[in-house]
Order: structure tokens, then C-alpha cells, then sequence
């Protein structure tokens, strides 16, 4: 996971100092690393922004604390996921997304593949300060 993070921050740095930001019309900015984990999969990372003044709130210092943490976020929301589905697999589902806000909160996602609604991903917030949000949100598409 550490290595799809630092392959992760290389990429954003390099957008944001080139200024070759892409504003979907959600108003994110989506990287995807290159780094297979583990055969899970990709790593996807999301700078959610508004609009292009919120990049200048972006602080590369705190992605390198999430990258250094990221392991440890990544035990706590699975704890929150086996609290909610305990006959799960407690390495299911995979770690899918991290998406990271202007104010240094962040979010991390798990794909839990198809259910009746469509492709089924959990999240589980994290404030700036790496305190976890007890509620996991869900999401289809």
C-alpha cells in the first residue's frame, strides 16, 4: 500500500507544479497509480477539490503522514467493516480508493463488487487529525 502511495503523491506533485489539472465536472482530480497491491488490484487516489483555489489549501506535508499511516487507517476501517459484516474475510474487500480533501481529511474505499444496486464500495472517513469516523458510508454505481 506504501508503494501505491508514494507512486501516488510523485504523481500529484508532478500535476500540481506542471498546473496540468483536469477538473472532472464532479469537481475531483483523479490519479491512478500504476502499483498493483498485491494482485488486489489498483490503488486509486482522488484530490477532491472545487475548483483550483482549493488546490493552494492542498498540504503535500500531510499526504506524506497519510502515506506513513496509511496501514494503520487501513487496520482501523477494516475493524469498522468486521464490525458491520463479521461473517466477512477480514482482507475482503480490497482497499480500492483514498480520496483526499483540501482541509486534510481523507477517505478510504473498499470495493465489495456487485450487489442488486450495482458495483457496491464502503468508505470510511478520517479527519485531519487520523480519528476515524464510526459510520461507513456506502456507495453504488
Amino acid at each position: 500500500i506504501k508503494q501505491a502511495m508514494k507512486l501516488l503523491e510523485v504523481k500529484l506533485k508532478e500535476a500540481l507544479y506542471t498546473n496540468q489539472l483536469e477538473i472532472s465536472e464532479y469537481g475531483n482530480i483523479y490519479f491512478q497509480t500504476a502499483c498493483e497491491l498485491a494482485n488486489e488490484g489498483i490503488l486509486n487516489g482522488c484530490l477532491k477539490i472545487d475548483n483550483k483555489e482549493d488546490i493552494n489549501k492542498f498540504n503535500s506535508e500531510h499526504l506524506k503522514k497519510i502515506i506513513s499511516n496509511i496501514a494503520e487507517c487501513d487496520m482501523k476501517a477494516r475493524q469498522l467493516l468486521k464490525q458491520d459484516f463479521p461473517d466477512e474475510d477480514e482482507n475482503e474487500p480490497p482497499l480500492n480508493d483514498i480520496i483526499i480533501y483540501p482541509d486534510g481529511s481523507f477517505s478510504i474505499g473498499y470495493d465489495t463488487g456487485e450487489s442488486a444496486a450495482g458495483q457496491l464500495y464502503l468508505y470510511v472517513n478520517y479527519s485531519g487529525n487520523f480519528e476515524r469516523n464510526e459510520e461507513l458510508i456506502y456507495e453504488a454505481y
